[in-house]
């Protein structure tokens, strides 16, 4: 769904784009199509990743645009 998410970055232009990784089963998909999702984001936009698998991706992808909201406090407080 990566070109979904692509289109709807273009016509909303958010700061943060939001996603939930739950299954660790298809971590070796889900990074390599988040690589690929990282480099066609504009570089304004950041990837804040939730979920059970969101520790173990941002770890692989190594991308200071891209964090881990663990926690709904957390959430709220990177909105602010």
């Amino acid at each position: 769904p990566s070109d979904e998410i692509l289109a709807a970055v273009a016509a909303a232009r958010p700061r943060a784009l939001g996603l939930s990784l739950v299954a660790a089963d298809n971590r070796a998909a889900n990074i390599a199509e988040l690589r690929r999702l990282l480099r066609a984001l504009p570089t304004s936009v950041e990837c804040w990743l939730g979920g059970g698998d969101a520790a173990a991706v941002a770890r692989a992808l190594s991308s200071s645009r891209v964090s881990v909201v663990a926690e709904r406090a957390s959430l709220e407080s990177a909105l602010r």
